[in-house]
């Protein structure tokens, strides 16, 4: 295991895609999810949870998106 202990925060572009693909591909369990602003999941192995938040989003000079 490379992460023991601990609760890392992934940023993601995508909240959906994130908690389908750690709850259905990997098994793991959902603890709690707050609309598209925050998630965390259950890691196991004394790692007590994973935090989804959405990535920032940033705007060029001028005000448009990346």
């Amino acid at each position: 295991m490379i992460l023991s202990g601990g609760m890392p925060t992934i940023f993601v572009g995508d909240m959906d895609a994130a908690v389908r693909f750690y709850t259905e591909a990997l098994e793991l369990k959902l603890l709690e999810r707050h609309a598209n602003h925050w998630a965390s999941i259950d890691g196991g192995h004394g790692l007590t949870r994973w935090a989804f938040i959405p990535r920032p989003r940033r705007t060029r000079p001028g005000g448009s998106d990346r």
